[in-house]
């Protein structure tokens, strides 16, 4: 599980990072894929549990896993806008 928050972050940051110079269609698809997979995450953790890690089963109000679930929600439904509305770049 430390492993996927590290490599959540590193994902977050890169994706934030190229998203306050460029509107690319792709960096708006890896951060919705990553808010995504984040939900589905906690989704899991809270419902069957994952394989070492059952402490989480049934904790849903949890303050800071609301929130998460909150700012996730946000940037995926953001992304899926951006995905959406942006034109695709066209070569030449």
């Amino acid at each position: 599980m430390f492993g996927l928050y590290i490599m959540l972050m590193i994902v977050s940051l890169l994706a934030g990072g190229i998203l306050l110079r460029t509107d690319s269609r792709l960096t708006w698809m890896v951060a919705g894929g990553a808010a995504g997979l984040t939900l589905v995450g906690f989704i899991l953790t809270r419902t069957t549990g994952l394989p070492s890690f059952p402490d989480n089963v049934g904790n849903w109000r949890e303050p800071l896993g609301l929130a998460s679930l909150w700012v996730e929600g946000m940037v995926l439904v953001l992304s899926v806008y951006k995905v959406v509305t942006t034109r695709l770049m066209k070569d030449g």
